[in-house]
């Protein structure tokens, strides 16, 4: 398998629930009409207080739309959650997360009636299951089948993200827990407890155990409503033969579940106290998010993934190198359009973002894979060159001893060149820093970092008009140039 698989947008996956009994017999209208082609659905108003300025229709586009009829199993094979998990079998990074208002089903949809599933003496099978606990018995049956072909091991992590703090569900006295950043992982939490798992059985007691552990409330909107971002995630690692080598290949799947607090309006939810607090920190990230989605629709460069640390640890998901989808859940009533409005505009927004999945390889295993990649692309363009000169495949090509000799010769000419530039430069940059009244020239005593070369100089004394340049610096410079000018002047030569 390539190390990295073909780009790929974000998949969006809307499912509406039905109305509740609150809703019906307040009479709410329903303002959420999905479409029979399975993916548009249409948002619509007759008052212009439903959409502020503008009122009529609105409508969106999806992977797939869900409504409110379905059933867990019918919303299990249409989300793409298997699809994600075979990709963690296969060594990829893949993400599912659910974003909503406050009560529209987020929950339901990732976990399922959790008093049901939380319980100890819950086994399975109870329809009103959600994604997590299908898909981990499904992963377990696959990762069984595929044991002749490698071999695997299964560990679970569970968090939360509560008032800007990250909690350890499996351990709750660690505290709040740090996020640290490597070049390796990116951003990841440190201290977090990661579970083994040796059966699917083992991976459904770590979901259960974070569910129970986590922060809920009860408001007017909601009677167990998430107050924190929580997440479940399971490392998928495994150990393979190699077709070419026989080597072992070392590869490292993750599936993570997120489930979202939902954005709320306190006019709403009544929320008042301690729950006020949680609502300011659940809004503020999810606002953060939004940012950070729009961000990546519009195509710009700088993303601002640090500010916060639910953009942090999702940095991966969107934009980067996992698989991903997203679950937008919205309410039918008439009464949250406004809502259901952001909840679509933000889904449409993720729509268009594009991750470029890569397989997880250890470091050395995926430096030598990229080397075979450039070797066979290499051996290609030979044999094509070859080709159109005429040349059979085994024929060795020998060059001249002129032409050899010629390639010296240039080579030592563009390394004399790249010295002198380097010089040039840092007898140039001495004036500068020398003339009076220039901003940037430092005082003898001062010390600054050239980043370019990772030295330390002290004082301007080593960069000035008459001394010449840093020698170290000059000679790095001169090689380089050189040597960059000696490649050209060498493929100029074998063209001849």
């Amino acid at each position: 398998m390539e190390a990295a698989a073909a780009p790929e947008n974000i998949q969006v996956v809307l499912r509406v629930r039905p109305l509740s009994e609150t809703e019906r017999s307040r009479g709410d209208r329903k303002v959420v009409q999905l479409m029979e082609d399975g993916k548009s659905v249409q948002l619509k108003s007759s008052s212009k207080e439903d959409f502020g300025k503008s009122s009529g229709v609105k409508t969106f586009v999806f992977d797939s739309c869900v409504n409110e009829d379905a059933d867990q199993a019918s919303f299990y094979d249409k989300c793409g959650a298997w699809r994600l998990a075979q990709k963690a079998l296969d060594g990829y990074s893949s993400t599912l997360f659910a974003y909503g208002q406050t009560g529209s089903g987020k929950t339901y949809s990732i976990s399922g009636a959790e008093d049901v599933i939380i319980d100890d003496q819950y086994h399975g099978g109870d329809p009103r299951e959600g994604l997590i606990p299908r898909t981990a018995r499904q992963l377990w049956t696959e990762l069984e089948g595929r044991r002749s072909e490698r071999k695997y091991a299964v560990k679970a992590a569970c968090f939360e993200i509560y008032n800007e703090q990250v909690l350890d569900l499996l351990n709750p006295e660690a505290g709040n827990l740090q996020i640290r950043e490597s070049r390796a992982q990116g951003f990841y939490i440190e201290n977090l407890l990661v579970v083994e798992c040796q059966a699917a059985s083992d991976l459904l007691e770590v979901f259960k155990e974070g569910t129970r552990n986590r922060h809920v409330g009860e408001h007017q909107l909601n009677r167990d409503s998430s107050r924190s971002h929580s997440a479940l995630v399971i490392y998928v690692d495994s150990v393979r033969l190699d077709e070419d080598t026989g080597e072992e290949i070392r590869q490292y799947g993750k599936l993570t579940f997120v489930d979202l607090a939902g954005s709320e309006r306190l006019k709403y939810s009544g929320s008042s106290g301690e729950m006020m607090k949680e609502t300011g920190s659940i809004n503020r990230s999810l606002f953060t998010l939004g940012k950070v989605i729009a961000t990546l629709s519009r195509g710009e460069t700088f993303v601002p993934y640090r500010d916060s640390k639910l953009t942090k640890l999702l940095m991966d998901s969107l934009g980067g190198s996992s698989s991903c989808v997203m679950v937008a859940c919205c309410s039918p009533s008439g009464r949250f359009v406004e809502e259901t409005l952001s909840t679509l505009q933000y889904a449409s927004r993720a729509k268009s973002i594009c991750n470029k999945p890569i397989l997880q390889l250890d470091p050395s295993q995926r430096l030598i894979q990229q080397l075979r990649t450039e070797i066979q692309a290499l051996r290609a363009e030979n044999m094509q060159l070859r080709i159109q000169q005429g040349i059979p495949a085994g024929e060795k090509i020998m060059p001249s001893s002129m032409a050899l000799l010629r390639l010296q010769e240039h080579e030592e000419a563009g390394r004399e060149a790249g010295r002198e530039a380097g010089r040039e430069a840092g007898r140039e940059a001495g004036r500068q820093r020398e003339a009076p009244g220039s901003p940037s020239s430092p005082k003898p005593e001062e010390t600054f970092s050239r980043s370019s070369s990772s030295l330390s100089v002290r004082g301007s004394n080593k960069l000035n008009g008459t001394g010449g340049g840093d020698p170290l610096y000059e000679k790095a410079v001169g090689y380089a140039e050189g040597y960059a000018a000696g490649l050209d002047q060498a493929r100029e030569v074998l063209s001849r």
